[in-house]
């Protein structure tokens, strides 16, 4: 009876072992599934914050303020609402300071054409201008991406310290 008892335990034990495994096996195949499927934006964002790590600044957060205002000049640009480039630019920094209050300091990048995250980060790093915000005394971010019917992609980077 004891050595019955036994086998059971042990059946049972090695069941919630298997099961937990099953679990993991699962977690770690949706893992790396959402790092292939990483939307370009967070993909921007981590090389913007591997570069500023490499020189020993710290990373950006992305704030959902500015991401607002980041999209809405992406999209505006892919419509041509307004030409490509920083039209409107004290606008966004007002519709920001509306939502989140006082910020010391503020840039943009913007740029159009390129078809990956890794290539538009290259491009702005190549940028004296661009790399300079990149590389400024910021600590939020906001990042946004349209692609217009033609399959034209604008980018729009917006940076602020608080």
């Amino acid at each position: 009876m004891i050595l019955f008892k036994q086998i059971i335990c042990s059946s049972i034990f090695a069941m919630i072992i298997s099961l937990h495994q099953n679990e993991f096996a699962v977690t770690q195949k949706d893992v790396t599934k959402s790092l292939t499927a990483m939307p370009i934006e967070k993909e921007i964002l981590v090389l913007i914050n591997e570069h500023r790590r490499s020189i020993g600044l710290s990373a950006l957060t992305m704030m959902d303020e500015v991401t607002e205002q980041a999209i809405k000049h992406s999209r505006e640009m892919a419509n041509e609402t307004v030409s490509f480039g920083h039209e409107g630019f004290d606008n966004r920094i007002a519709n920001i300071r509306k939502k989140v209050g006082v910020i010391y300091a503020w840039a943009e990048n913007v740029a159009s054409g390129q078809t990956s995250a890794q290539q538009v980060v290259e491009d702005w790093l190549n940028s004296p201008g661009h790399k300079k915000n990149i590389e400024g005394n910021y600590n939020y971010t906001g990042i946004g991406v349209v692609t217009d019917k033609e399959g034209t992609t604008y980018f729009t980077q917006i940076f602020i310290q608080k």
